[in-house]
């Protein structure tokens, strides 16, 4: 069934955060696809990235690189959930999402530069899968985060009366233990295309 204009309308107005989210994401990953070959930093830097992310995949038994890939995923959910432990959350999350954008635009730009379409198959195959799975992880958690800042933020108006955050907080922590497993599956689809195909690609 298709959508109507009034339920797309309805569904941006009740996820306008992840909307929201989802731009800086997207403006991080295209500032990394255009100023990648600009920036000698940000080249030297994706550069840097992909020499690990093969050395941390080659050699290594499908556990091992299921547990390096799933603890660099929980890296950016970590500082998600501090960031949102305080009210600063709500300035310095979205700018997290943006970082993971810019992280993969300078390494697809990277890849093209120094491999044209071999390099954009490495991507496509290897890196971009789980990639997908683990840029909702932080984008759901960017959200969460936000709101409880927000929450932490609502409690020093004069005009809000006190109140137990023990009950938010916990249901804040269970939310990111959903969002983990997130990045437990992105992980775990990132060990299965590595030990299966990161052989057939010479970058």
């Amino acid at each position: 069934k298709l959508w109507h204009f009034g339920e797309m309308f309805e569904f941006f107005k009740k996820n306008n955060l992840l909307m929201i989210l989802t731009l800086f994401f997207i403006g991080g990953f295209c500032f990394g696809i255009y100023f990648c070959s600009k920036e000698t930093g940000l080249f030297d830097f994706s550069k840097r990235y992909i020499a690990d992310y093969i050395s941390n995949r080659t050699g290594y038994s499908f556990i091992s690189v299921l547990f390096r890939s799933f603890f660099s995923s929980m890296l950016f959910i970590a500082v998600c959930f501090i960031s949102g432990s305080s009210m600063l959350g709500i300035i310095l999350v979205p700018f997290i999402c943006s970082v993971k954008g810019l992280l993969l635009g300078t390494v697809a730009a990277n890849l093209y530069i120094g491999n044209s379409l071999n390099g954009i198959a490495f991507y496509a195959v290897l890196i971009l899968p789980s990639a997908v799975i683990s840029v909702i992880a932080i984008i759901l958690a960017s959200k969460e985060s936000i709101w409880f800042s927000l929450l932490l933020a609502r409690l020093t108006f004069p005009s809000t009366s006190p109140k137990n955050l023990s009950f938010d907080f916990k249901n804040y922590c269970v939310k990111y233990l959903s969002i983990s497993a997130i990045c437990f599956a992105s992980a775990l689809l990132d060990a299965i295309l590595s030990v299966n195909f990161l052989k057939s690609f010479n970058i």
